[in-house]
């Protein structure tokens, strides 16, 4: 094994050339006095070389790429530039040649940081979202017929593989399962989308049974989205909203409770009781009222939760 570590650098586009060398520094600075040094190498690839040479990248830029131990990529894009060229002729390829599957982003509140999200510290928001890199949306599938005419197509389609599915999967379940709460959300759209997302769906199942002490669950990708900024810490086991189709409503647990304490009340005189009585039924009503009130949220939340209907659920 080679003392040295070789790393090619793609700095990119905006905000990477500004990210990458503080990066580089960093890097530097916790490997000193390592046993294994780091070499840069840095490439000039991006949007402003596709704008000089209408290419993203050297014609053997994959080959190159090829002897290094690492690769360091930084922000990719430019208006000046269409998406899908800088994405297909840069990220993808690099993705695919080296079968990069795992596109792995942590989400977490850093101490001492000011945000949006005041009150909060930490320890509040710490999540990892695991999502199939290479395959999918990502095949590059399809084509376009009679362009430029009234009559054209476009047809793109997402190719998923039983081991492309598997293999994401266990990285995931893996990865929550050295978590300290060991969850898990499987992002889906199966509703809509019956062959490629049923397949998700059937191989994600399989492999949970091998990690037993990961709790998961299957959310429709709409409703995940919904769920991350309204309760994004939410605990399946407390939530009243997801435990109450499983017991009774709350307005009729507190009608027979408030039953058998008149019963055992006794008997006041006539007026007391008519006093008592009108007191009772506007104490109910607004008892009433309220439990209606949160019974309707309960539903309107488990409706969100399956995806907003029995149909397409929404399109993602």
């Amino acid at each position: 094994m080679s003392n040295v570590l070789k790393i090619a650098v793609i700095a990119g586009d905006g905000i990477g050339r500004e990210v990458i060398p503080a990066g580089i520094d960093v890097l530097r600075c916790a490997t000193e006095g390592e046993s294994r040094a780091l070499e840069f190498t840095e490439f000039p690839w991006g949007c402003d070389f596709y704008r000089r040479t209408g290419r993203m990248m050297e014609a053997n830029g994959l080959d190159t790429l090829q002897g290094f131990d690492a690769i360091y990529l930084g922000a990719i894009g430019d208006p000046s530039v269409p998406d899908h060229v800088s994405v297909w002729e840069l990220i993808l390829p690099i993705r695919q040649r080296f079968d990069q599957y795992v596109n792995l982003r942590p989400m977490r509140l850093l101490p001492g940081v000011p945000g949006p999200l005041a009150g909060r510290v930490g320890a509040d928001i710490d999540m990892i979202c695991v999502r199939e890199n290479s395959e999918g949306e990502y095949s590059g599938v399809g084509g376009r017929l009679f362009a430029g005419t009234a009559h054209e197509v476009a047809e793109q389609t997402g190719v998923f593989t039983r081991r492309g599915v598997e293999r994401i999967a266990r990285f995931a379940f893996a990865l929550a399962s050295r978590r300290p709460r060991r969850r898990l959300a499987s992002a889906t759209k199966s509703n809509a989308m019956q062959h490629t997302m049923v397949l998700w769906d059937e191989a994600v199942e399989a492999v949970a049974a091998d990690y037993p002490t990961v709790e998961w669950r299957k959310y429709h990708v709409d409703a995940l989205a919904a769920r991350m900024v309204t309760p994004p810490s939410l605990d399946v086991r407390a939530d009243p909203r997801l435990s109450a189709r499983h017991r009774r409503p709350r307005h009729r647990q507190s009608h027979r409770r408030n039953m058998g304490r008149r019963a055992h009340a006794g008997s006041p005189g006539i007026a007391g009781r008519a006093r008592s009585d009108r007191g009772g039924h506007r104490a109910r009503a607004r008892r009433e009222r309220s439990a209606n009130a949160r019974l309707r949220r309960t539903r309107d939340d488990e409706r969100r939760d399956d995806g907003g209907d029995r149909g397409d659920g929404g399109r993602s």
